[in-house]
């Protein structure tokens, strides 16, 4: 296998863009993941399956969003398809399962074999998420966040969620570009922050 661009796919249904896929994948780009996500990666004119295949031979992982919108897509199902084939041919696991707004017996009936992967679920704060995820992920292949660094305007905001006071983390990479996110310490809410 050559080596990955990405250290992570997300396949997903369109339907859960706004609820799980953008959010996770802005926030795993803002710990240091190289992220294909087709927001970030498809341009007009692409060839939607070329880029999607490149995507799926370029990405060490794939996270795969099991909803019931994605059982009833055929988009994502192809991507999961592609994911299983790298998993068999390299004998190493390849996909990291979420289950938005499914329960075991909907994946069981779905797929027996995704149903015995330890998944990941979609009520856990969007930071457990992350955590949990980098786990598998490991190293990110961009810049580590530096998490000593931290501009005079990042500092303290209300968690949208419980309405307490939260830290503001920051980091600026290699290339001068700064990021931020926010974690609450009461309820875990995890955010990036544009």
């Amino acid at each position: 296998m050559t080596k990955s661009t990405y250290d992570v796919f997300i396949s997903h249904a369109t339907e859960d863009k706004e609820t799980i896929a953008r959010p996770l994948s802005e926030n795993l780009r803002i710990l240091g993941y190289a992220v294909w996500y087709d927001e970030f990666e498809l341009k007009p004119g692409d060839s939607l399956r070329g880029k999607i295949d490149e995507g799926l031979k370029d990405s060490k992982f794939g996270i795969v969003i099991l909803s019931p919108s994605f059982f009833a897509k055929n988009w994502p199902q192809y991507e999961l398809s592609a994911l299983t084939a790298v998993e068999i041919e390299f004998g190493r696991t390849v996909i990291i399962p979420i289950w938005h707004d499914v329960v075991k017996k909907d994946v069981l009936n779905f797929s027996p074999a995704l149903a015995d992967k330890v998944a990941v679920v979609s009520t856990l704060p969007l930071g457990d998420i992350c955590k949990k995820i980098a786990q598998v992920l490991g190293t990110p292949t961009n810049d580590v966040p530096n998490l000593d660094h931290r501009p005079a305007d990042w500092d303290e905001e209300t968690c949208p969620r419980c309405g307490q006071r939260g830290e503001v983390f920051g980091y600026e990479g290699s290339d001068g570009d700064e990021a931020a996110w926010f974690e609450c310490p009461h309820c875990g809410y995890f955010s990036g922050i544009q």
